[in-house]
């Protein structure tokens, strides 16, 4: 499915690379959003559906532009992947182990789409520890939804957080609450197991490869190539943390695109070890820059990528990069491409 690497290996450059896997392309959009929009939490059809009163709602006001990528169509979109103006990035993955849990019937909570909830994050935070703290103060319900564009998958989400001074966290949903797993070493997600099964599976790696405090006077260096979640994490592991301190200057953007790359599954990639079905590729990679506030769609069924500066915005615009009617811009800054439209989220 999806692959997420942070690159802060030099704290003054944090970068991100992250893969976007389905079994078939997703429309997609990338939007430019201003500070000071007003968004809710729920489509207002969606929370009559479920009984939840608009006291139940989450709320809020965007403190921080971003530059996101949106999956879906008219009517329904949901964050992807983005960074906001003071250089938080939000990854959202596929979370095989993920449950939500039911919508309380009573209490103090507020319910909010998981469709919606990486955009609440950029929104409103700027460094993770924020984003961690008012989440652990508050009760957020988050509610289920279907993946925009194939409404008979369920979006069953995660999300990784990094910010410009290289921290890092994972979120997680076990039973309709948040389990968060947090450090500046958390550099690597991918969909499954849980989080914290990759953690474990890390600790061995890290032993083989020499890497753990434990003494391995016989390291391995193996790395394998498979396309499943844990061969692709395995691999983004060995990338990542098999680095050398380097004298001479590494651009850190270039760098974690080339740790993302191999984690990427071949366009129209079939293996005989999915039962007939198809086979997830990667549809495209997206990158973020937290010290240049930059943000870049690379695409996968052609060649070139697209760069969008965060800094300046002022007015909602988006410019459709996956599915039927994607633009044909291929190479270079494209915020002068993006067309005015109508702000997300707004009910």
């Amino acid at each position: 499915m999806c692959t997420r690497i942070l690159n802060n290996i030099d704290v003054s450059h944090v970068t991100v690379g992250r893969c976007m896997d389905w079994e078939f392309m997703l429309p997609a959009y990338i939007y430019c959003q201003p500070a000071n929009r007003y968004c809710m939490g729920l489509r207002s059809e969606q929370a009559r559906e479920l009984e939840i009163g608009e006291a139940h709602i989450l709320t809020w006001q965007a403190r921080y532009a971003s530059v996101t990528t949106q999956v879906g169509e008219e009517g329904v979109f949901g964050t992807d992947d983005g960074i906001n103006e003071a250089g938080l990035v939000v990854n959202v993955l596929y979370d095989a182990d993920c449950d939500y849990g039911t919508v309380p019937s009573s209490g103090d909570f507020h319910a909010l789409s998981v469709l919606r909830w990486g955009q609440f994050i950029l929104d409103s935070f700027a460094t993770v520890d924020s984003a961690l703290a008012y989440f652990k103060r508050h009760q957020i319900h988050l509610v289920s939804e279907s993946v925009p564009g194939d409404e008979s998958s369920g979006a069953e989400l995660h999300v990784a957080l990094s910010d410009a001074k290289g921290d890092s966290a994972v979120i997680e949903i076990h039973k309709g609450e948040m389990v968060f797993y947090e450090s500046p070493q958390y550099t690597v997600v991918t969909n499954q197991p849980s989080y914290e099964a990759q953690l474990v599976m890390s600790q061995y790696w890290f032993y083989q490869w020499g890497l753990s405090e434990a003494t391995n006077n016989n390291p391995v260096y193996t790395c394998p190539g498979g396309d499943t979640p844990v061969q692709r994490f395995q691999r983004a592991c060995f990338y990542r943390y098999m680095h050398r301190a380097q004298e001479k200057r590494v651009d850190r953007l270039m760098q974690v695109r080339s740790m993302i790359n191999t984690c990427a599954v071949p366009l129209g990639f079939q293996a005989d070890n999915h039962g007939g079905d198809d086979s997830p590729y990667t549809l495209w990679l997206n990158l973020a820059d937290s010290k240049q506030l930059r943000y870049y769609f690379l695409f996968t069924d052609r060649l070139g990528g697209l760069e969008f500066d965060v800094k300046g915005i002022t007015e909602t615009k988006r410019l459709q990069v996956a599915g039927e009617g994607a633009t044909t811009l291929s190479f270079g800054p494209a915020n002068e491409a993006m067309q005015p439209c109508e702000p997300l989220f707004e009910a």
